[in-house]
């Protein structure tokens, strides 16, 4: 298709979006597509048999688009008694699905001859990004927050070769708050969202709540929190604009400040409102989880870049370690402190921790590392490879040390009756795709072009897929026994098989734990997880 033709296709879609939406006010739309999220989980409802199963159900991705043009398109001040019926959001729902599946390579001529030799697992990479980060996995996210950037930032403050931040200081500098208070605000505020007892919320709700017994910072603390993470329509279209590609051919998978603002207040807003009539809505409720545990990260990387970056490789690589201590038996796990004693650094690298598990050693390093927006929105191959540098270099740590040990280094001599070695890189945020062939196969290509590296059996897991494992590992399923279930099966068939195994369930987990302590500190009694 030419290239305008192409460009009219999309703008054709996005004038009859226009279209729909400034028939009715935004908080109409909006409204309507929180009540949808909940109702879809319900089989007999209304939104269910309309969008059934078979067809994909109620996706989270076309509901965070729907509510992004909602903001940017409709008329919030439009008064009508005009009602938005599930007939308007059927119809607005397939509109937005045909704009959000229009991948350009499909229509537009030019980008089809750029990408027509490149690897096809680019283009879906680009696809599976605009959909997968709004189905949040909310599996422990208070919890892991809470350790991630309170309990450990204080650990770790005096170790010998960590460099000096002062987490909990300047978080408290950018937010105003504590990361306590932080997170059991977002907690709050995410449990009410999600009740099928509320449509939006006001600021009053945490009035409520502290009526109950729940302890919540003062007044000033919820304004300053909520301040951080709801946008206005303003606030909304200033940050899409700063946010959007320069390449507009791909603008449907532009970035959609939801990810950053998951409460809106499509309402008239000052900051003069009482709190019983400061209105928000979370369209999507479960991406409060997303901005207060992963969402915090982006909050200081955009910030304190770099700086913040190498800091929080100590944090992640702290994390995992207590994710691993309460998944296998302490004699079995090896921090990088312990390979040191008799494996100093001028032998060669090493990894961060090694579990044993008879004659098998799983080789894990951890990289807070991820894909650039731009690699997710463009899928082009050289900002692809550029993201994957950081992983690249930490299979080739994995390689020289499991080289080291099949060449029985001197130093490595507990190590040397492992006859199966499986070196394991766990990333912050997952990596979509990337233990799929056509990815595997391109990585090895990397390695054998960089650094000659042929043959090496890795797998990649982002921290969830760990905490997803972490009870049945910690019940005492063989760790080498699921991770070599991984290469014949994909991780979703292994942790159901663990599922139907073990029959444990978030209970049972390390972060049911910690978050009990939450719930004991906040005052809050019988909490029913969903």
């Amino acid at each position: 298709m030419p290239v305008q033709k192409a460009a009219n296709k999309l703008d054709q879609l996005e004038k009859e979006i226009w279209s729909s939406m400034r028939r009715f006010s935004s908080v109409k739309v909006l409204l309507a597509v929180h009540q949808a999220i909940k109702a879809s989980e319900e089989p007999n409802s209304a939104v269910s048999q309309v969008f059934t199963l078979d067809e994909g159900g109620f996706q989270p991705f076309i509901a965070a688009g729907i509510s992004s043009f909602a903001i940017r398109f409709s008329n919030p001040n439009r008064y009508t008694d005009k009602e938005f019926t599930l007939n308007d959001l059927t119809n607005l729902y397939n509109l937005v699905l045909d704009y959000l599946t229009a991948d350009p390579i499909t229509t537009n001529e030019e980008i089809d001859k750029e990408f027509h030799k490149s690897n096809p697992v680019f283009m879906m990479l680009r696809m599976v990004a605009s959909q997968f980060p709004f189905q949040v996995n909310t599996f422990g996210f208070a919890a892991q927050s809470l350790l991630l950037f309170s309990e450990i930032p204080k650990e770790i403050e005096n170790k010998k070769g960590i460099q000096r931040f002062g987490f909990s200081r300047e978080f408290q500098k950018l937010t105003g708050l504590s990361v306590q208070d932080f997170v059991s605000c977002g907690f709050i505020l995410w449990t009410g969202s999600c009740s099928k007892k509320t449509v939006g919320l006001t600021r009053d709700y945490f009035e409520k709540a502290r009526s109950q017994g729940i302890e919540l910072p003062d007044d000033e603390g919820i304004l300053l929190m909520l301040n951080s993470i709801t946008a206005d329509p303003d606030r909304f279209r200033q940050t899409y604009e700063q946010m959007k590609q320069k390449d507009s051919r791909f603008r449907i998978y532009d970035f959609n400040p939801l990810l950053t603002f998951p409460l809106l207040r499509p309402w008239h807003y000052n900051q003069w409102k009482t709190m019983e009539r400061d209105r928000i809505v979370a369209p999507l409720p479960d991406l409060i989880a997303y901005r207060i545990s992963t969402g915090i990260f982006y909050e200081m990387f955009n910030h304190y870049k770099e700086e913040f970056s190498r800091y929080f490789g100590h944090l992640f690589g702290a994390y995992i370690g207590r994710l691993l201590e309460a998944s296998v038996k302490s004699q079995n796990l090896m921090s990088e402190d312990t390979i040191r004693q008799t494996y100093p650094e001028s032998s060669g690298k090493a990894p961060d921790w090694i579990v044993l598990d008879g004659s098998t050693a799983i080789l894990i390093e951890c990289k807070a590392t991820r894909f650039s927006l731009t690699a997710l929105e463009t899928g082009a191959e050289e900002s692809v490879n550029d993201s994957l540098k950081q992983i690249l270099k930490g299979l080739e740590q994995l390689h020289e040390f499991r080289q080291a040990i099949i060449t029985k280094a001197p130093g490595l001599e507990w190590l040397h009756h492992c006859t199966e070695l499986k070196p394991v890189l766990i990333t912050f945020e997952p990596l979509y795709l990337i233990n799929t062939v056509l990815f595997r196969d391109h990585i090895n290509c990397l390695l054998q072009k960089k650094e000659n590296i042929t043959g090496l059996p890795w797998r990649i897991l982002s921290v969830k897929e760990l905490e997803c494992l972490q009870p049945h590992l910690g019940a005492g399923i063989s760790v080498s026994e699921t991770f070599s279930a991984m290469e014949v099966k994909t991780y979703n068939q292994v942790l159901n098989d663990l599922l139907t195994r073990t029959g444990l369930t978030y209970k049972d987990s390390m972060l049911y734990r910690l978050d009990q302590e939450m719930y004991k500190r906040l005052k809050i009694n019988d909490l029913i997880l969903r």
